[in-house]
């Protein structure tokens, strides 16, 4: 508890204390989520949002706002019947706006590396070019390297 500085009456900071609403979002997000094999960071950034708060949406601490919620329901293509509990089944969407989330053929890590470098400055992207033709080149050299002498 924490003191107002006039007087030396303790005052109560809210806690934030999980409702069985919060909690089914955060089950039901986990879930669909995992069904995609997407990170928190990944559905974190295709919402908008921060991951920490995602992750306290997961955990059932938080409860998404309106707004946020249709986003989430289309971005991992569930419905928010689903989310909300009233479906007991994980389907995709009759939403014809919903989008499977899995769809953009990249792995997690792949995904990973592309969040890094949309934060990079020029000088950083600069950088990061040069260091990825030296692989491309170096892996190119390793590919001929294991061909036969007879071009097999």
């Amino acid at each position: 508890m924490r003191r107002h500085a006039k007087t030396t009456k303790p005052v109560r900071t809210k806690k934030h204390v999980p409702t069985e609403l919060a909690r089914q979002i955060g089950d039901a997000l986990r879930e669909a989520r995992s069904r995609f094999d997407l990170t928190q960071e990944d559905v974190a950034e295709r919402v908008d949002l921060a991951t920490e708060v995602y992750g306290r949406m997961e955990r059932g601490i938080v409860t998404p706002s309106v707004p946020t919620l249709v986003r989430l329901v289309t971005v991992l293509g569930v419905s928010a019947n689903f989310l909300v509990g009233l479906d007991a089944e994980l389907s995709p969407d009759d939403n014809p706006s919903a989008q499977p989330p899995g769809n953009d053929g990249l792995t997690s890590d792949a995904r990973r590396v592309l969040r890094v470098v949309r934060r990079m400055d020029s000088g950083e992207l600069s950088t990061f070019r040069k260091l990825s033709n030296e692989f491309v080149k170096h892996f190119a050299k390793r590919k001929s390297d294991k061909v036969e002498p007879d071009g097999r």
